[in-house]
């Protein structure tokens, strides 16, 4: 993790970069780079790769790890760099954790285990997210996307896993208006938890120090955006 980033400077708008191929299934390495120097020359605050709309569930494990170092010698020490490690296997997570650590990224975002789901007990799950918490080098952003898990991550679960000091936030593509509130009210009680929405056709004012919004912008410049977010009225990622 970059010396000059911390759990209180997560926020302001985080890019999600797409993964680039050429058509005979390689990494296209040129494009994803131009993509990620597009994103940052708009002022945003950091970048997010291998994650949905990077198809990590379509990528091997080099090409993870290519992207993220790909992906870091553009990025600047002062903005963030979040890898996507999620997996069905806690092993496999930790083992990707610890591997986005040697190529450069500031934070893992952690979606959660969902094959065997009738399985994914709320016990499963803290019994997971907290060994990897425990042991990946680098602070933990919850992944809460049921669209594509297939269950939600509950606001009593992720309180008990926000105890947890690198725990730092919770990333929520729900859509649910509701399920948000509750995340944002969970972050209040802990001044290091950041929640960051994703869902479409989300806006809330702030609440208790947190910015909330969606992809669904008012009609303004990339540039204006990441200057509104950068001055705490917005934080955003997909």
């Amino acid at each position: 993790m970059s010396p000059s980033l911390d759990a209180g400077t997560l926020g302001g708008v985080l890019g999600p970069v797409v993964t680039t191929f050429w058509k005979d299934e390689g990494l296209d390495r040129d494009a994803f780079v131009e993509n990620v120097r597009s994103h940052l020359a708009m002022g945003l605050h950091g970048v997010v790769v291998c994650g949905s709309s990077g198809e990590a569930a379509l990528l091997d494990e080099s090409e993870r790890s290519d992207l993220v170092t790909w992906a870091r010698g553009e990025v600047p020490r002062d903005r963030w760099l979040i890898a996507g490690v999620g997996g069905e296997s806690t092993r496999v997570v930790v083992g990707r954790a610890r591997e986005a650590e040697r190529r450069g990224a500031d934070a893992v975002l952690v979606i959660s285990p969902h094959y065997y789901l009738t399985a994914m007990t709320r016990e499963a799950l803290l019994a997971h997210f907290r060994r990897v918490a425990d042991q990946s080098p680098l602070p933990v952003i919850l992944y809460n996307i049921p669209k594509y898990a297939h269950l939600v991550l509950e606001p009593p679960l992720v309180a008990e896993l926000a105890k947890h000091k690198n725990v730092i936030g919770i990333k929520d593509s729900s859509g649910d208006l509701e399920l948000l509130g509750k995340y944002i009210d969970l972050g209040s009680r802990r001044a290091s938890m950041r929640v960051k929405s994703a869902a479409r056709a989300v806006t809330r004012p702030r609440r208790a120090g947190l910015r909330i919004s969606s992809r669904r912008w008012p009609r303004r410049s990339s540039t204006d955006l990441a200057s509104r977010a950068s001055r705490r009225q917005w934080t955003w990622s997909a």
